[in-house]
Formats: structure tokens, C-alpha cells, sequence
């Protein structure tokens, strides 16, 4: 951390790595996937890919690791070492990326990420400055980026509140009590970095690959942990699973400032 003292007033700055899972395939959206990787699709004249990685140099988050997987080389193709964007960027590879699930990536990461804050995204989220301005600015150990409704399907996945924690996160959540969804970006800060990785490998020794790592921050819940969250406007923030889900980010985000 920096501190920088200007007149009456200091302003910290806290150093911030993010970590970017990009490793699967895009099944749900085959035939748009079936040469290129999910998040080289275009929303509103750029890949998904290259917006967040604009978006975090434009939060002063310069040091990118990407877990690549399915056709990895046309993101390293897209995205070079990130000088260009300002950043730095490590690429690490999940060879198993067609037989495990996310939590599997996010373990690669492990070494590259010890005793560091960071941010997580899911590579298949478009979301506006303002979301990573009010995840960076929150203070909490722990925190996940949620929008808070009632309308909820099956597919998502979903939460549930107690007071100012989440206290159940799932896709499995019954959607007539959930209380919101769990957007795909969340951030550690350094003195959980450790407990959060262990979370990660007690997750797959008792479960395995072939799960999402939500079900490690489920983990933590179980033992005490307190995850956080800030809530977002779900058009600021989305996941694109579906063609449904492309179609309604390119409307609602040809409004936005990307």
C-alpha cells in the first residue's frame, strides 16, 4: 500500500492484482463459440474480453493474471502482454480445461496470487467503470458483486442475506427465497488471500474438479467467514451465458459508457 499526502488530506492506494478465468468453452452458446473463445465476442464494437481488461487499467489495476484453456491462443493473440492497454499481462493454462470446472483454474492461481489482494472476474461479464470503482472502494475482507432482485431463474447463480452477509450461495437455491444473484466478480483482500485458497483446496478434496468455486466461498460461509457484497444495477453489471443474454448486454450497453 502507498500513501500519498496531499495538504490536509492522504489518499491510499491499494495495490491490486486481478485474476481472470477464461478457460472454458461456451457450450451454452455453441454456435457462436465453436472457432473463438466466449469472451472474444463483440458487444457494441469489442470483445468482452478486451473491455475488462481496459476497465481494470482505467482503476489503476495493472498486474492481470488470465487462466486460458479453449483456444488460447486467440486471446494472447487479441491481448498481446497487455501493453497496449497499459497493463501487464501473465497468462497461465488449464490443459484440463475440458474435463474441470472453474475452481480448478482458479487454483492454478494459487502461487501467482499468495499473500495478494486481488480481483476475480469471470471473463464473460461486461459491466460498467462504476461497478469496479464501487468493488475497489469497499473495505471488506471478502467481497462479491451482487444485484439484489426477486426475479430469478434457475440458471443463476443465486443468494441469499443475513443482515449485511451472505450467508447461502448457489445455483440450487430455491429462486422464490433468494434474495439476489452473484454477478461473477469478487474481490479478496491480502490478509484472506490465504484462507480463501485453502477454502479452494478443501473444496476439491472433498468434491472435485467438475465444480464452480462459489461452492469454496460456500466454504468459507460454513466456517465463519464473512462474505460481502455490493449491489449493482443488473444493467450495469451482467453475465452472458445465452444468445439471449448477448443480444440484451449489445441493447442495454450501446447506451452505456464502455
Amino acid at each position: 500500500m502507498k500513501t500519498v499526502l496531499f495538504k490536509r488530506y492522504i489518499v491510499f492506494f491499494i495495490y491490486v492484482d486481478a485474476l481472470i478465468l477464461s478457460a472454458g468453452m461456451g457450450k451454452r452458446l455453441a454456435k457462436l463459440t465453436k472457432n473463438s473463445p466466449k469472451t472474444l465476442l463483440h458487444i457494441n464494437g469489442k470483445s468482452m474480453i478486451q473491455q475488462i481488461i481496459e476497465k481494470l487499467s482505467n482503476n489503476n489495476i495493472k498486474n492481470i493474471v488470465i487462466i486460458l484453456g479453449y483456444k488460447s491462443e486467440s486471446i494472447k493473440k487479441e491481448l498481446g502482454d497487455g501493453k497496449k492497454f497499459g497493463v501487464k499481462i501473465d497468462y497461465l493454462i488449464n490443459k484440463k480445461y475440458d474435463k474441470t470446472e472453474n475452481i480448478y483454474s482458479v487454483k492454478i492461481a494459487e502461487k501467482r496470487l499468495s499473500g495478494k489482494s486481488f480481483i476475480l472476474l469471470n471473463s464473460d461479464v461486461i459491466f460498467t467503470n462504476q461497478v469496479l470503482s464501487q468493488l475497489t472502494l469497499d473495505k471488506k475482507d471478502i467481497t462479491l458483486v451482487v444485484n439484489l432482485r426477486k426475479k430469478l431463474s434457475e440458471e443463476e447463480m443465486k443468494i441469499k442475506l443475513d443482515n449485511k452477509n451472505i450467508i447461502e450461495i448457489s445455483k440450487k437455491i430455491n429462486s422464490n427465497i433468494a434474495d439476489g444473484e452473484y454477478l461473477g466478480i469478487l474481490k479478496v483482500n491480502s490478509k484472506e488471500t490465504k484462507c480463501f485458497f485453502n477454502s479452494i483446496n478443501e473444496t476439491l478434496k472433498e468434491k472435485g474438479v467438475n465444480v464452480y468455486y462459489e461452492q469454496a466461498l460456500q466454504h468459507l460461509i460454513n466456517h465463519k467467514h464473512s462474505l460481502n457484497y455490493v449491489n449493482v444495477d443488473n444493467t450495469d453489471c451482467m453475465e452472458i451465458d445465452f444468445s439471449h443474454d448477448l443480444n440484451k448486454a449489445r441493447e442495454i450497453f450501446q447506451k452505456k459508457e464502455l
